[in-house]
């Protein structure tokens, strides 16, 4: 039985607004009808409920009535059934004066409890709140005689009427975390906010049906996707779906069968007005791109199709796809190509009733989705039933790739055959991803495939473009981080219109540019980042490389410690997108990312939820060399914040599938298990492990790195005295912030200000602009200590406070440096704030007795 009482406990004011409440009873107390009226789920039934309660706690005994709909013509008044003498007064004409009802669910009233109820009120002898559901469609079927009756007292103005709209993102956001205790990821809650269409009977059914996979240790996605025909949730989604008549809900089956479905192809299908009023009405979505695709909240798609008759309306939604394919040759749309090819798969019958050239166009389009999403068996099995008809180089391509991510020995092809046309442009691409990805005999082989030249197998722009950025990620992963970087900019200024290849590249530039610690060139990338996030996308295969290119953003403002603060919208913005194209790919590449901006944040409980859920959506096997990274980037913040049981976890799983890929790799590993080991008091190995960084980072050539590790070795009583003359060193190739941030504290550490090893190591993800270490707004320091001072001051705050005591007003500080005076103002508010300045004067004359203009090292450094 349903705890309603517990749910609406939990999810506190937003089960039913104080100030609609407040209004009802003034209304109903001043001896005036009531008319609330609103969408299924908007909480109209607590509310009725709790105006009931507040007035009987004041003497008034409410007459309550609660209608249900019967099958047939079943003779049943709602009156007859109240089981009150109060009911049969009013149903006879006799009602008391200042009789008050509550009706919920007042739609569903008979016509003749209806009648006598508004007799009642025309004659002013009953108060009546009307409880009354309205459609969410607006132009859905036609009221009936209850609630036409009801809206005409209303309209004459026997009745207030009070509105109640669907529950908000942000409340619904509330109630979901209220009733999970916490235990969904953020990309759980954004599906079940989105999935829940402003209901609170949804939303609840929907968490409901979530918390309980997490404790099952399941996907709370695809416990939603698959909830139950006769369970809470289904029953919910069956009455939020009542409203929709056979087209629209026909709609919704197709969409949900062709995720992604182009806007105009889907008019084709079903109608404009169909589709808008879905759309207006949040049964539909769109994903914001220029094809403006469509995707449907699957709970309500699946109620759809159970409602019409489950094979009936897959099959009917089926032929609809398959009357949009182009002609025979034509490129076919990826929505609509997995539609039909799973169509073909369950029945291979079906693709008599297509053409050959049409039938390879789908089978093509379905497997290279396939093999982008990672559902490697699903892309070998298109493949192979493409090939079944006849030879054909791109299902080549598509099952030889398939085949080998599989790591299927047995049946895994061992050559790929000469290739022509788009086929050679694809193998390119796929060679680039098995390069990097350590699979270096079948990128050979592909490599073979294109050397192999047949008629008209010219190379093309496409393949010279994946040969540049196989060069960047070759160089990078060598560490030849000045040629990734020239190989990197190359491919994005020769690919204008290539925006997949130039995302791919943009992310191996932005973290190549950081590695290098050019904390000025990796901050114009980072805002290039945010300008790319920016603009439109087409699909969920363009989304997951958005959302590499935002890992590899955060990795890279973490390494040169800049804000990623800015970036945090694109990851909400990428949970929506994944959560509505249910790419699981996506999925969890978001999931880390969300993890690691959490990690940043020192949000370290948040963090481990987000980074447990994307790990299950991870394809098991090795793929994309940027993830394990990610994951030792979250273990070491998780490490610092005393969570060395996940951290250790990590390491463990990263060791046993990856081993020493690469030196980049080797001492991420290194310097994440000498955090790790220092939490758990292993003090002696986290020396040994600090020592294995530093050796690494001594060949890495990647002076935020080493620097880095030095620190560590300093904190960790490593050789301190060399440590501190070799930080300095490094320091000098470098402009990155934290460099300097962390030279500071290492030159400054010796004044035992805190014996704290791991407070001190928290310095080491600090980002411009930010006390190092610090998670909050910065305090003041004491001023006894010009090191201190120093480094708590960002290079720019420095250099103004020189200017100022060189006697320049703001102005001109501002033309001098090239800033707005109102820029200007704001370094200098954070720097009087930082050290605890009254007076910008004040401020001028400490930093600069402190160390004059004439031996500040820094000042010759670029300015921030």
């Amino acid at each position: 039985m349903r705890d309603e009482t517990a749910d609406e406990a939990a999810s506190g004011p937003d089960s039913g607004d104080r100030r609609e409440l407040q209004e009802a009873a003034e209304s109903i107390e001043a001896g005036v009808s009531v008319v609330v009226a609103g969408p299924l789920g908007t909480g109209k039934t607590v509310l009725t409920r709790r105006l009931g309660e507040r007035l009987t706690e004041r003497g008034c005994q409410p007459l309550f009535l609660h209608p249900a709909p019967l099958p047939g013509e079943a003779p049943f008044e709602a009156l007859d059934a109240a089981n009150d003498e109060r009911a049969e007064l009013v149903r006879r004409g006799a009602t008391p004066a200042g009789t008050v009802v509550l009706v919920d669910d007042a739609q569903d009233l008979d016509e003749a409890s209806v009648t006598a109820l508004s007799r009642a009120v025309y004659a002013r002898r009953a108060v009546v709140l009307f409880a009354l559901s309205v459609p969410r469609v607006a132009d859905a079927a036609g009221a009936g005689v209850a609630t036409t009756t009801i809206l005409d007292l209303w309209l004459r103005g026997f009745a207030q009427r009070i509105d109640l709209t669907p529950v908000s993102e942000r409340r619904a956001r509330i109630i979901v975390d209220r009733l999970s205790r916490g235990l969904l990821d953020r990309i759980t809650t954004e599906a079940i906010v989105w999935q829940g269409n402003g209901s609170r009977t949804l939303l609840r059914e929907l968490t409901r049906t979530a918390v309980a996979a997490v404790e099952s240790d399941v996907d709370p996605l695809e416990a939603i996707r698959s909830a139950p025909a006769q369970g809470g949730l289904s029953a919910a989604t069956d009455a939020h779906i009542r409203e929709l008549d056979v087209d629209r809900m026909r709609t919704l089956v197709l969409i949900d069968r062709a995720p992604g479905l182009p806007y105009g192809d889907a008019v084709r299908c079903v109608g404009r007005s169909s589709l808008d009023g879905l759309l207006a009405s949040g049964f539909l979505t769109e994903d914001g791109s220029a094809m403006r695709r469509l995707h449907a909240v699957t709970p309500l798609a699946r109620a759809a199709a159970r409602r019409l008759g489950g094979e009936y309306a897959i099959a009917l939604a089926d032929r609809s796809v398959a009357d949009l394919l182009p002609r025979a040759g034509e490129p076919v749309d990826e929505a609509l190509a997995n539609a039909v090819a799973s169509q073909l798969f369950l029945h291979p019958h079906a693709a008599a009733a297509l053409a050959s050239e049409t039938r390879e166009e789908v089978l093509v389009g379905a497997a290279r989705s396939a093999n982008d999403h990672e559902d490697y068996g699903i892309a070998a099995a298109y493949a192979a039933l493409g090939l079944e008809g006849g030879d054909s180089e791109r299902l080549r391509v598509e099952h030889f790739y398939a085949r080998t991510m599989l790591a299927d020995a047995v049946s895994a092809p061992r050559s790929v055959g000469g290739l022509s046309g788009a086929a050679r442009v694809r193998a390119a691409m796929l060679r680039t991803r098995l390069a990097t990805r350590s699979r270096h005999a079948p990128a050979e082989e592909l490599e073979r495939a294109l050397a192999d030249t047949i008629a008209g197998a010219e190379s093309s722009a496409g393949e010279h473009l994946e040969h540049q950025l196989l060069e960047a990620q070759r160089a990078t992963a060598e560490m030849r981080w000045e040629d990734g970087v020239r190989a990197a900019e190359a491919v994005i200024t020769d690919a204008p219109a290539e925006v997949g290849v130039r995302v791919r590249a943009l992310m191996t530039l932005v973290v190549t540019t950081a590695m290098r610690g050019d904390g000025g060139a990796t901050r114009r990338e980072l805002e290039r980042v945010r300008l790319v996030l920016d603009t439109d996308h087409d699909g969920p295969v363009d989304g997951i490389a958005r959302a590499s290119l935002l890992c590899g953003a955060l990795m890279a403002a973490q390494i040169v410690g800049e804000d990623p603060s800015p970036l945090g919208p694109h990851i909400a913005e990428l949970r929506r997108l994944a959560v509505r194209t249910g790419c699981r790919r996506l999925t969890a590449l978001t999931g880390l990312a969300t993890s690691l901006a959490l990690a940043l944040d020192a949000d370290t409980d948040a963090a481990v939820t987000e980074l447990r859920m994307a790990r299950r959506r991870l394809h098991p096997a090795p793929q994309d060399p940027l993830v394990p990274f990610l994951k030792l980037c979250i273990a070491y913040l998780l490490a610092l914040r005393g969570r060395a049981d996940v951290a250790e976890e990590i390491l463990a799983r990263i060791g046993a599938v990856w081993g020493t890929a690469s030196p980049v790799l080797e001492q991420s590993f290194a310097a994440t298990e000498s955090v790790v080991s220092l939490v758990a008091g292993r003090t002696n190995l986290a020396r040994d492990a600090a020592r294995r960084a530093l050796e690494l980072s001594s060949r890495l050539d990647a002076p935020p790195v080493r620097v880095r590790d030095l620190y560590r070795a300093i904190v960790l009583g490593i050789e301190p005295d060399r440590m501190r003359h070799e930080i300095t060193a490094a320091a000098a190739e470098s402009d990155a912030a934290i460099v300097e941030s962390l030279v500071l504290l290492a030159l400054g550490s010796d004044e035992g200000n805190t014996t704290d090893a791991l407070e001190l190591l928290r310095r080491t993800v600090a980002w411009a602009g930010s006390t190092p270490g610090s998670s909050g707004p910065t305090t003041a320091p004491a001023m006894s200590s010009t090191k201190r001072t120093l480094a708590v001051l960002t290079r720019r705050e420095r250099e103004i406070a020189h200017l100022i005591d060189e006697g320049m007003s703001n102005r001109e500080i501002a033309s001098r440096l090239f800033l707005s005076v109102r820029t200007v103002e704001s370094h200098i508010f954070q720097a009087r704030r930082k050290i605890g300045a009254r007076t910008r004067r004040e401020l001028g004359r400490f930093v600069t007795r402190g160390l004059s203009p004439q031996n500040d090292r820094w000042r010759a450094a670029p300015t921030a």
